[in-house]
């Protein structure tokens, strides 16, 4: 709970095996726990060779996050943000499941082969839909 759990969150992702992927929204996660916050996960998440691929808003930030992506190993996919809504954070790697409320600062990762397969399948759905 609170914005220290919420950042144990993101360090636990900093052990990934895997590539991680998200469903995102870049402006709630920089009001939530600040852009420096967020440029030091990403500097972290770049020095150990982690690929981010993320879903999230057609908006200012968004697109900011999609033509930096090359540069810290970040692949963005848009979607219209008037027709879809994601106010958090859900981020899959490895066998794992995190999901975390900005408005409530609450959080939880799920370690579970099955659920974290399931994610990635919706994600991949997600993913494939919306064009590059």
């Amino acid at each position: 709970e609170g914005r220290e759990g919420i950042k144990n969150i993101y360090a636990d992702t900093l052990q990934a095996k895997t590539d991680i992927v998200t469903f995102t929204n870049p402006t709630d996660i920089n009001l939530s726990l600040g852009k420096t916050f967020n440029d030091q996960y990403v500097s972290k998440r770049v020095q150990r060779h982690l690929n981010l691929f993320a879903i999230g808003p057609d908006d200012k930030i968004g697109k900011q996050a999609m033509n930096e992506g090359r540069n810290v190993r970040r692949t963005v996919r848009l979607f219209p943000k008037d027709l879809y809504k994601i106010a958090n954070e859900i981020l899959i790697y490895d066998n794992k499941v995190a999901m975390y409320s900005v408005d409530d600062e609450m959080g939880i990762i799920i370690e579970n082969n099955s659920i974290a397969e399931t994610m990635k399948s919706i994600w991949k759905m997600a993913w494939d839909k919306f064009e590059k």
